[in-house]
């Protein structure tokens, strides 16, 4: 890798070729399986905006630039294509893609909860629904118990009275 000044730096900067950075920002985003949203909200720009850089039809400021490079985890240098033989090495980027991956793992067990708790909401709600239309079918059962009961009543008044009458 050959060693450049500040001011060598500033001038290739100003003048990089935006068919790499375009290709190195699809691959690295590829690479890491994000999304341009995620990119845009992490650099704290705009998805449409990291769409234009991608796309070729804007360049982003060299504040952009290094935002971006410091979100993926590499050299301003790398993304512009200032510098020859530099490439991404996986397992150096492994930390990265480990935290990346707790994160996604955290925000998904978030959901599962969320899921989880709607479930048990939406499972109460049905147990409470039939517990009640449990608790109507034995009050219906206990009003026909008292109508029975009624019934034996009246027809044992009846048996009794003709039983006294006819004595």
């Amino acid at each position: 890798m050959n060693s450049i000044s500040s001011t060598e730096l500033i001038e290739e900067l100003l003048s990089y070729d935006n068919e790499h950075l375009q290709s190195t920002l699809k691959g690295l985003l590829d690479c890491y399986g994000k999304t341009q949203e995620w990119l845009a909200k992490e650099a704290g720009t705009t998805p449409p905006t990291i769409s234009r850089y991608i796309s070729g039809k804007a360049r982003p400021t060299l504040s952009i630039l290094l935002k971006i490079a410091n979100v993926l985890d590499v050299s301003v240098e790398f993304l512009c294509g200032i510098t020859e033989g530099q490439s991404i090495d996986l397992q150096t980027k492994s930390p990265i893609l480990d935290e990346m991956k707790k994160k996604e793992i955290a925000e998904l067990e978030e959901i599962k909860r969320k899921i989880t708790v709607q479930a048990s909401e939406t499972k109460r709600k049905e147990m409470a629904d039939s517990l009640s239309e449990t608790l109507t079918q034995i009050k219906d059962i206990s009003d026909m118990e008292n109508s029975l009961l009624n019934a034996i009543d009246k027809v044992t008044d009846i048996f009794f009275t003709k039983q006294v009458t006819s004595q």
